[in-house]
């Protein structure tokens, strides 16, 4: 799968088809793009991360949207979707276990330099020992050599983010702005980094 370079004249790949390594302390992980022969892990460890059933389901649609985006053009396009690539960590090429799961992807209402930090998370027996920072690092330098300028995401203040809000705020995520949940105290925050 490619993304439009930001000029608008190039593509670049992604390079799924080699497998990428990062270290950072202790966190190994090598990256795989998702794919039908790991479809179901990538799935299962998704849940694991997202517990939430309505995440659970849009998960679902977002990683089979990214596999198949030619049969999915209509649902991307109603849900403002230019294009979406995902993939799962795990500490070694052989292992099989999971660690982390992280994504890309771009909006129609954004200029082509702007990318959104898609489905991201640490199982939870990988948390707290640096997979997260591994994760979240090569996932910006993916986004840099795709040639995206920005990198966006959202998250919210439930309790349970708030050690995500602290290494959004040490990679340099600024926060640009918030928003109510209905019927709930929490707030959506945006944040962006430029690349």
């Amino acid at each position: 799968m490619s993304f439009e370079s930001p000029q608008g004249v190039s593509y670049v790949s992604y390079g799924d088809e080699r497998i990428q390594e990062h270290h950072h302390k202790s966190a190994r992980i090598k990256l795989h793009g998702i794919s039908p022969s790991i479809f179901s892990r990538a799935l299962g460890s998704a849940f694991e991360i997202f517990g939430n059933p309505k995440d659970q389901i849009a998960v679902e649609r977002d990683y089979r949207m990214s596999l198949e985006p030619e049969r999915f053009n209509e649902e991307m396009l109603a849900n403002g979707i230019k294009t979406q690539k995902y993939w799962v960590a795990t500490k070694s090429k052989k292992s099989h276990d999971v660690a982390g799961i992280t994504g890309l992807e771009t909006k129609m209402e954004d200029t082509n330099d702007v990318a959104w930090l898609g489905w991201f998370g640490v199982t939870p027996q990988y948390r707290g020992k640096g997979y997260g920072r591994s994760l979240l690092k090569k996932t910006i330098s993916k986004a840099r050599l795709i040639g995206f300028e920005k990198l966006r995401l959202w998250t919210t203040t439930a309790p349970e983010e708030v050690v995500a809000q602290d290494m959004y705020e040490e990679f340099g995520f600024r926060l640009t702005g918030d928003e109510a949940i209905p019927e709930s105290s929490e707030l959506i925050l945006f944040r962006e980094k430029i690349l």
